[in-house]
């Protein structure tokens, strides 16, 4: 089940609604610390320890794992660079596609491992330079996750991944760990000089994509997660640990 904390409890705040193990959930109502709640939780994660195989959630993906065995793998578990679509000659990948400022532009990936990644790489077009660009990550829900420097970074050389790291409100680099399940890459840009290479029609149609004007430095908190392929508008691109 879940309760409503009439007190604040570990991380969560007072009148938050959580799912804990059955043990705590019964104590803090015996306490008169919660009460039953009859809505979904409204924390990002969450963990469950009722049953050998304990399920955590984040951000609409669900994980089930040993109760003993969750701590983060320092070891890599997959790849260490993850693509979201089939890389081939950086030069003729996707559309060389001319972006509108303050646009965001958003395409699925699925991380199939738990791993903590550094930041997110997009594939610049044939022209790069003059403007600078940033990079976000979004959940399967399409709640932003975390995201690169809000005054973003130089559009690096065409033809070329530039990698771009995350980094904490404070703009300290601060790698994430994820969940497997679906997620949402993203790219913004303060100009319309340099290209991006999306996915197209030719070779999308598998793949969720969408975009939204904006302001450039200013990312939504969240999105209604796309339920169709739009070409040209979905950034090709990675996550590097």
């Amino acid at each position: 089940m879940a309760v409503v904390l009439t007190r604040a409890y570990a991380s969560f705040a007072s009148g938050a609604t959580v799912i804990l193990d059955s043990a705590t959930e019964s104590a803090l109502i015996a306490q008169g610390l919660a009460t039953a709640a009859t809505g979904f939780p409204t924390q990002t994660n969450t963990y469950l320890l009722d049953s050998p195989l304990g399920a955590f959630t984040q951000g609409g993906n669900v994980s089930v794992q040993q109760t003993g065995g969750i701590t983060v793998p320092t070891t890599p578990q997959g790849p260490r660079i993850l693509p979201n679509f089939p890389l081939t000659a950086f030069a003729s990948a996707g559309t060389n596609s001319t972006v509108v400022s303050g646009t965001l532009y958003r395409s699925e990936i699925f991380v199939p491992h738990l791993a903590t990644w550094t930041g997110i790489g997009v594939l610049i077009g044939t022209t790069g330079g003059t403007d600078n660009g940033l990079v976000a990550l979004y959940d399967s829900a399409g709640a932003l996750v975390t995201y690169s420097a809000l005054a973003g970074a130089s559009v690096g050389t065409g033809n070329t991944i530039q990698n771009r790291a995350f980094v904490n409100p404070a703009g300290t680099a601060t790698p994430v760990t994820l969940l497997p399940g679906r997620y949402f890459i993203a790219y913004q840009q303060n100009g319309a000089t340099a290209t991006l290479r999306t996915i197209k029609a030719v070779d999308g149609g598998f793949q969720m994509t969408a975009s939204s004007t904006g302001t450039f430095g200013t990312l939504p908190a969240s999105f209604t997660p796309p339920t169709t392929f739009t070409a040209d508008v979905g950034p090709i691109g990675w996550l590097y640990q």
